[in-house]
């Protein structure tokens, strides 16, 4: 299966007034990452992936991602190469149109460690701050489980993860969230400016 290819043109990244702390903080809850990515003259991006069921029909998923230097016309940050990835899924099922991750909130059950809640653009492909104008909905990622971080350069997927009782609460639609520190520690702390982290979405990913 081929998992990336060189420009992944369709994902989008993500600014926020207040830096996302992704895979951590946003709407709700807080963050464990303890990335030590310095700024540097290199320049870095984190590309998200498809999210795949391991194996097939098993409800078991995973998200594929990849920190690597930027290409011509790739979203970069100066970064050392530290980062991570989370699987997040759209919730509630009935979208809930949202301007700031604070609107956003966590269901009652089936949430582990370290849950959080953001408001993320619809599609793949819309850039600018997030999201602007009630352009975006709302997402959870459940715990730090459907998380894998800090990590250097390199392609990675994050541990298969049952969502057999998420499913059944009609959480089926799945993507890539990707954070990138440009300064130390930015993916879990946040960042004061745009250029000290980077994070970017990957395509939407129904389960059957």
């Amino acid at each position: 299966m081929r998992r990336f290819s060189s420009g992944w043109p369709m994902t989008v990244a993500i600014v926020p007034a207040l830096i996302l702390t992704t895979c951590g903080q946003g709407g709700s809850g807080t963050s464990s990452d303890n990335g030590n990515a310095t700024t540097n003259d290199s320049k870095m991006t984190n590309v998200p992936g498809a999210v795949t069921e391991l194996p097939p029909r098993s409800r078991k998923l995973t998200g594929h991602f990849e920190i690597r230097p930027a290409q011509p016309g790739d979203r970069f940050v100066f970064s050392g190469g530290s980062g991570g990835a989370c699987l997040v899924t759209q919730y509630p099922a009935v979208p809930k149109r949202c301007n700031q991750h604070s609107e956003c909130a966590l269901p009652s059950a089936n949430m582990g460690v370290n849950a959080a809640s953001y408001c993320l653009p619809d599609k793949p492909g819309q850039g600018g701050t997030v999201p602007p104008a009630g352009a975006g909905t709302c997402w959870i990622k459940p715990s730090d489980g459907f998380c894998l971080k800090p990590v250097g350069v390199g392609q990675h997927d994050t541990t298969p993860q049952d969502t057999t009782s998420l499913a059944a609460a009609g959480m089926r639609k799945w993507r890539v969230l990707t954070c990138l520190n440009g300064a130390a520690n930015a993916c879990r702390t946040g960042a004061r400016t745009p250029n000290e982290v980077q994070h970017q979405v990957g395509d939407v990913y129904t389960a059957p």
